[in-house]
């Protein structure tokens, strides 16, 4: 994996993040889209997933509903896991599916 790929993958992240601040907003106003069935939203958590890792989904949701700001470091190195690129730089290296040095 690259670090274009992640770039890529935080992106999607990034898009459902302001996605999901967008039906915050709505919801504060009166109007529930709790029951809306959000293809799209499905749609990326699924690419997300499949490209990443089948396990991610818990840790991807967490990142999205929660306000997370936070620093953790892991193998000598810091991630700002509010950041997208350094939430999943943090998972994948836990993971062993990258190796954070080369990137």
């Amino acid at each position: 994996m690259t670090a274009n790929d992640i770039g890529f993958y935080a992106s999607i992240l990034s898009i459902m993040k302001e996605e999901h601040e967008k039906r915050n907003v709505l919801y504060e106003h009166g109007v529930d889209l709790l029951n809306y069935n959000d293809m799209y939203y499905n749609c990326l958590m699924n690419v997300l997933v499949y490209n990443l890792d089948m396990d991610m989904r818990e840790p991807i949701e967490w990142w999205l509903y929660e306000d997370v700001e936070k620093v953790v470091e892991f193998n000598g190195v810091e991630y700002d896991v509010s950041n997208p690129v350094d939430f999943l730089k943090l998972e994948l290296s836990s993971r062993g599916i990258i190796d954070d040095y080369e990137m």
